[in-house]
């Protein structure tokens, strides 16, 4: 049997990608999202998430584009003289090169990510990475412990063909997570579950109705993932980010849930009921 998660990333970023979060939830194509706790749009989001438990919903780990949890002082590595993230380059960098306690500022600073999103009234059921640095392999022991802190079971792990269409400028970054999350996924956490195959890299941003049916028709046997970035108004971009969010939105809403499902012969699934049925 083929199931689909699609998971809508960047909940309560911004405004904007709350009202495509919340739309293609409504309309049924979305599936699961997960919340960057450091997000301008956090409080809209986790309130909604709150009315509708129905939503499943995970935490989107992010090191850069958003408001740290923690002062300066607590992760000076991982940080500029405001107190605002480094570019996603720098730390990345740091990670490569620093010493252990690079990592460890980054356990404290996701834990205080995870505890906004539990504080708030909400059960996280997954984990994944804003530029899927869950994946980095010297971030593999934080995840671990993250996901026995707070009992998260599950995890992305955004490994899957690197021949389907897409942004061909993005082909080195994705070999590049493709190998960190291969190793992941070889390390592996005893009872927690991770999609089969993930799809949506290459398109990140740049969803069409014809791309989404391509990946229908290239679903594996087993769990799959589609990430997307649904939002409702691509001028509110704080950060310059070249994604067209009102175009993963509209694609989403032009494919109708129960016709995919019978046409493509594949069933929608959320990360908690994945998860459930996995053990």
């Amino acid at each position: 049997m083929k199931w689909l998660i699609v998971n809508a990333d960047d909940f309560g970023r911004t405004h904007n990608n709350n009202i495509g979060v919340t739309r293609t939830f409504e309309h049924g194509m979305v599936t699961a999202t997960s919340l960057v706790a450091g997000g301008a749009a956090f409080d809209d989001a986790a309130a909604y998430a709150r009315r509708h438990p129905e939503l499943d919903l995970g935490v989107h780990l992010a090191l850069d584009e958003v408001r740290p949890m923690l002062p300066r002082q607590a992760i000076p590595d991982l940080t500029d003289e405001k107190g605002a993230f480094l570019p996603r380059a720098r730390i990345l960098l740091k990670l490569l090169t620093a010493p252990a306690g690079v990592p460890e500022q980054v356990r404290a600073e996701w834990q205080a990510q995870v505890a906004r999103i539990v504080d708030a009234g909400l059960r996280p059921s997954h984990l994944d990475g804003h530029g899927h640095v869950h994946v980095h392999p010297r971030l593999q022991g934080v995840v671990k412990w993250l996901q026995e802190r707070f009992d998260i079971r599950a995890c992305r792990c955004p490994t899957g063909s690197l021949l389907h269409s897409g942004r061909p400028r993005r082909y080195v970054e994705k070999l590049l997570v493709h190998g960190c999350a291969g190793y992941a996924r070889l390390r592996g956490h005893p009872g927690v579950f991770s999609p089969d195959h993930f799809h949506g890299f290459m398109e990140g941003g740049q969803l069409t109705v014809r791309r989404i049916e391509r990946i229908f028709r290239h679903l594996g046997e087993g769990v799959n993932e589609l990430m997307a970035h649904p939002g409702g108004d691509n001028r509110d971009e704080p950060f310059g980010v070249p994604y067209d969010w009102e175009g993963d939105m509209n694609a989403l809403l032009a494919v109708d849930p129960l016709e995919a499902q019978r046409r493509y012969g594949f069933g929608l699934i959320s990360y908690r009921d994945a998860a459930r049925m996995a053990r």
